[in-house]
């Protein structure tokens, strides 16, 4: 069995860009950056105070057990930490474990390895890594900032005869100088289905490289499409699971909770980006949640409530368009969309408490009410709708006491700040 990865971080990194160079050479093929670790990973990371604990998932290759697990550093890949790790337990044919980072380890943004040794053939041991997949703290704080960066499109490279990969280096190069706690990124990574072999490439290679934070990411519209033309075929629900994993997520920094939704969570039909059905219905736009993600959002912000925590929210598309309850389709196939409406979303949200929802999609700046909840909109990192010459891009850096949201600034950045 031949080693994915070599056991330097310098040879890891190295072969994911060659892998992810060649993979997108094959048509409709998405590229694989999920192996063995199933949890953290670089789209929902571990942040954990050093001394303690964090769950360490992982799929082990057949015939093949776990030996170590290790932290190496972002900025220095000479630092290796061994993780202490207990015996674990398996659930459907995860090993689960309680990983331990030393009490004097410190705070920092790590990457994760894992090492599955072959008894017999030394040289074919197996190491799996993620980037970016870990954040030891040494304390949670009482106060801190995040930011949320949105809307950044990759690969949609000239905006009225200019460049806009120079505003997305800059966005991301202002991004990590803010020092953020952690980011979350609520969508549009890319733009239409026909590309995602490049797409997906790009966006993975520049957001674990340009990103020196840790990334918390729900996808929008424009990663989850499918689309069917005469060159091929793209699901991106089968792209953004082989390499970012889940769709939704949710995490604890000290008393806040926070709680990323899918809110592009159309079967493949209502996904279909050139689709007449599906752009007359409205569906390639609107949000949407499915059954089984609404049962467990109701289940995770029902049981921080339960637990005291605060709690805020982040997606992509304006909970305004919220499609459950809703007809669609054209007779005789009409149907009855399941899931939350617009009430049904917000009075969840209302009783556990939660302060802000953080969206995307629209690539602008408001904030709209609903009961005690502010769903706050931010202004696009990298595409421009409209020709306004003047338009600036830019991110959000939110400010947050004793876990809870005392408010925000905007960061902008345009034409004349690359001069």
């Amino acid at each position: 069995m031949k080693s994915r990865f070599a056991q330097s971080l310098f040879s890891f990194l190295l072969t994911g860009l060659l892998c992810g160079l060649f993979a997108a050479a094959a048509q409709a093929a998405p590229v694989q950056r999920i192996y063995q670790i199933q949890k953290p990973l670089f789209n929902v990371p571990a942040i954990v105070k050093a001394g303690d604990s964090f769950e360490l998932a992982v799929k082990p290759p057949q015939g093949l057990s776990l030996a170590g697990a290790y932290l190496y550093g972002v900025n220095d890949p000479g630092v290796r930490i061994a993780l202490t790790l207990d015996q674990g337990v398996e659930r459907d044919g995860i090993m689960v474990y309680k990983a331990t980072a030393p009490a004097g380890t410190s705070e920092a943004l790590y990457n994760l390895a894992v090492h599955f040794p072959t008894p017999e053939l030394k040289d074919d041991d197996v190491w799996d890594h993620q980037p970016h997949a870990v954040k030891v703290v040494k304390e949670f704080k009482k106060e801190f900032d995040f930011i949320q960066l949105t809307d950044i499109h990759f690969n949609v490279q000239d905006i009225k005869g200019h460049d806009m990969s120079r505003i997305r280096d800059r966005v991301l190069e202002l991004v990590s100088a803010q020092n953020p706690e952690f980011v979350l990124f609520t969508g549009d990574l890319m733009l239409n289905p026909d590309t995602y072999d490049t797409d997906y490439v790009t966006a993975y290679e520049e957001m674990t490289h340009g990103l020196a934070a840790p990334v918390f990411m729900a996808p929008g519209n424009h990663e989850l499409y499918y689309g069917k033309k005469d060159a091929g075929e793209w699901d991106g629900m089968d792209y953004w699971t082989a390499a970012f994993g889940p769709t939704h997520y949710s995490f604890d920094y000290g008393t806040l909770h926070v709680t990323g939704i899918n809110t592009f969570d159309w079967p493949r039909r209502w996904r279909n980006r050139y689709s007449e059905e599906a752009m007359f219905m409205g569906t390639v736009i609107n949000a949407y949640i499915g059954p089984e993600q609404w049962n467990w959002l109701q289940e995770d912000l029902n049981g921080a409530a339960a637990r005291g925590q605060h709690c805020i929210a982040a997606t992509h598309i304006p909970i305004g368009t919220m499609q459950g309850g809703k007809t669609i389709g054209v007779p005789p196939d009409r149907q009855k969309v399941p899931g939350p409406n617009v009430q049904h979303f917000t009075d969840l949200l209302n009783a556990a408490g939660c302060s802000h929802i953080f969206v995307g999609h629209m690539h602008y700046n408001k904030v709209n009410t609903f009961g005690n909840l502010q769903e706050v909109l931010t202004r696009s990192a990298g595409i421009s709708i409209g020709n306004d010459p003047e338009f600036n891009w830019g991110f959000r850096v939110v400010h947050v006491k004793d876990g809870r949201v005392t408010g925000s600034d905007i960061v902008e950045i345009g034409w004349k700040d690359l001069d």
